[in-house]
């Protein structure tokens, strides 16, 4: 008798797990399982915009120096040097002369880093800006480039007259105010390389080499 009911319990339990199991879970990755939505929207903040690109993030190069550009560079320099044939009303003119061989003309190419130390004031000088509207005929004109047969001109510069005071130091067409600071380093760097190129002191190197003593 124990033993029928031994049997009827085990076979109660089996039958009720029958009825009870239920289909193992199997996740279903189909889209048909998911409804499909936009995010939410980000919190908009019109106070502060986004940059367009993610170049913005990038390391910014340092601000640049005008008269003495951190950047690899080429400086082209012409100067008047002596008595000339011709008037250079302008500092394109000038430049053309320069290039062309005209007598009385100084023109040379070089790296502005390797006469850091005559250069080397104009990196913390500050010009003004001149409301005057004054028109000088350039004695020297700079040009900065990226590469001597550049055409592209990063920075150009013009000084006139040393030792006119009313003067205008004229750059990239924007005139500032005469500093005479500007004229001593460009006057001096004409001064070391016509030396080391053993060419005559001329009007305005000596010019400039009188103005030390």
């Amino acid at each position: 008798m124990k033993n029928i009911l031994k049997c009827m319990i085990a076979s109660a339990t089996i039958w009720s797990g029958v009825l009870y199991a239920e289909i193992p879970y199997a996740p279903d990755f189909s889209l048909k399982s998911h409804v499909l939505q936009e995010p939410p929207a980000l919190m908009q903040n019109h106070t502060t915009g986004l940059p367009e690109s993610w170049e913005y993030y990038a390391t910014k190069a340092p601000k640049q120096n005008v008269l003495m550009p951190t950047m690899p560079v080429i400086m082209e320099v012409c100067a008047i040097a002596d008595m000339t044939h011709y008037v250079y009303p302008t500092k394109e003119a000038l430049m053309q002369g320069c290039r062309r061989g005209d007598s009385g003309l100084l023109h040379f190419v070089l790296q502005p880093y390797q006469y850091s130390p005559t250069l080397h004031t104009l990196e913390s000088i500050h010009l003004m800006p001149s409301t005057r509207q004054t028109y000088i005929y350039p004695q020297i004109v700079i040009y900065y480039k990226l590469d001597e047969k550049d055409q592209n001109i990063l920075t150009s510069i013009e000084l006139g007259d040393f030792y006119d005071r009313n003067g205008s130091i004229i750059i990239n067409g924007e005139t500032f105010q005469y500093s005479q600071d500007v004229m001593q380093a460009f006057h001096k760097l004409i001064y070391e390389i016509s030396d080391a190129m053993y060419l005559p002191e001329t009007f305005h190197v000596t010019q400039y080499h009188n103005s030390l003593h």
